[in-house]
């Protein structure tokens, strides 16, 4: 059962935070393994369940570094979810909902973000907010990723 996941380069090497690399997972039983060979993965999380998720981009911007556009949800090594939101950059997401559900914020390389609520494995569309509201206006799903917290 996967505890723990991270970024490295030339396979066991921690990459530096927020650098692109590929994703180490940590085993109950503290074995390691490497699950992805081709790079371009960040922000990795490992579920109660035992799913393990990552941003992935292969396009490079030109002063905004590597796009992680798309979620990848794994489990076993096997590759369960594909998730493109909106916007074209992830930078933060997690597991929600017992590891059914994910929350991704994404942007453009400008302006406020988008906050989406997608449904594993299938993918899902269930519930969509703007990062930039306050309060009131964002479901409960969606306060712990708005801007700012």
């Amino acid at each position: 059962m996967p505890v723990r996941a991270t970024i490295v380069w030339g396979g066991k090497r921690e990459a530096d935070k927020g650098t692109p690399g590929d994703v180490l997972v940590t085993l109950s039983n503290g074995k390691s393994e490497t699950w992805t060979t081709s790079g371009g993965c960040v922000l990795p999380h490992v579920s109660r369940n035992g799913s393990v998720g990552w941003a992935h981009g292969v396009t490079v911007h030109p002063t905004q570094g590597m796009i992680p556009n798309e979620l990848v949800i794994a489990r076993n090594k096997r590759i369960i979810s594909r998730i493109e939101p909106e916007g074209p950059f992830i930078d933060l997401w997690d597991f929600v909902d017992d590891g059914i559900c994910v929350v991704i914020r994404s942007r453009g390389a400008h302006g406020p973000s988008r906050l989406q609520k997608f449904r594993i494995p299938s993918g899902k569309l269930v519930g969509e907010s703007s990062g930039a509201a306050t309060g009131l206006q964002l479901p409960e799903w969606a306060k712990p990723f708005a801007e700012g917290q």
